[in-house]
């Protein structure tokens, strides 16, 4: 047979016992819904700080990418003014070097027409001596 002072004893539960218990699990569930809520916030939170850093990386890189651009343009007009100086370099040169042919020209012409005076004249001597 079975020891009967070991044996379980039931233990009569009554409507208070049962009300106490449903207000335990009244608390219990309120308390987990305040943890609900206070997740949620956290979460929202969470939400809103990514969004704010996400606006300001944003902000940060379109200011990088026009001060960039700005830099490129900068670079672009200061490459166009020392085009613009060497051009003028250019041109003067130019002109020194068409100044010092057209000498040169000159000087080849003058020596050239004297050549063709003096055989002009040696043709006419010629002439001259040969009517003799």
């Amino acid at each position: 047979m079975k020891n009967i002072k070991n044996a379980p004893t039931k233990k009569n539960i009554t409507i208070e016992d049962l009300a106490v218990t449903v207000s335990d699990l009244s608390v219990t569930v309120n308390n987990l819904a305040v943890t609900v809520n206070n997740l949620s916030d956290t979460v929202n939170n969470l939400a809103v700080a990514m969004r704010d850093g996400f606006q300001e990386t944003n902000k940060r890189t379109d200011e990088k990418i026009d001060n960039l651009a700005i830099m490129t343009q900068r670079g672009f007009a200061e490459t166009n003014g020392k085009i613009d100086g060497v051009k003028e370099e250019l041109n003067a040169f130019h002109e020194e070097v068409n100044d010092r042919f057209d000498n040169v020209k000159n000087i080849l012409y003058r020596a050239h027409d004297n050549r063709i005076e003096k055989i002009e004249d040696d043709v006419r001597m010629l002439k001259t001596v040969m009517k003799m």
